[in-house]
């Protein structure tokens, strides 16, 4: 049963979906004019809001916790990277560096990310050719207190995509793996 159409005329391709805590707002990545950007619209006022108008490739948005940033992910240089923004789409900030692939975050909990990156560890740079030719994906999760970073998985075939399932007071995470 579909409850609510909301028409994106003016969005090519919009994808990775996601709600806010609050339900009032969906942030998601689609394309204006042939910019792939990060995008919120007011589920209320159908009001429609690019929140990261530039050149560069935005998606996979996700909401932190409390509503108040978005991390998301940046094609910079040829790479995935990492980036966190406020709601409004004020103070983007990069959070992962290197020559090394990172695929969409999703939070751990109100302080951590988990996402997965092609890196043996996404704190230091490796070496572009290595990065070509090893494009094996592992879980890393991220504190944004801290900033630590631990290898959450350390597989030679590959990890990627997680989600972060909430059961009470257990978290669990599901992933996809490649054997």
């Amino acid at each position: 049963k579909i409850e609510v159409r909301i028409p994106l005329n003016d969005i090519d391709a919009p994808e990775s979906p996601d709600f806010s805590p609050d339900g009032k707002l969906i942030v998601f990545s689609g394309m204006q004019r042939a910019d792939a950007d990060i995008f919120t619209i007011d589920l209320e006022t159908k009001e429609l809001k690019n929140l990261t108008h530039d050149p560069l490739a935005h998606y996979s948005p996700t909401w932190s916790p409390d509503g108040r940033s978005i991390v998301y992910l940046t094609r910079v240089s040829g790479n995935e990277k990492l980036y966190r923004m406020n709601a409004d789409g004020s103070d983007q900030q990069q959070i992962t560096f290197g020559t090394h692939d990172e695929g969409g975050a999703q939070f751990w909990d109100a302080d951590t990310i988990v996402f997965a990156s092609t890196a043996v560890n996404p704190a230091e740079p490796i070496d572009p050719d290595v990065s070509r030719n090893g494009q094996i994906y592992n879980l890393w999760t991220l504190n944004f207190k801290t900033n630590e970073l631990k290898q959450y998985t350390d597989a030679l075939t590959g990890n990627l995509s997680p989600v972060v399932l909430r059961d009470g007071s257990s978290v669990r995470l599901a992933f996809v793996t490649y054997l």
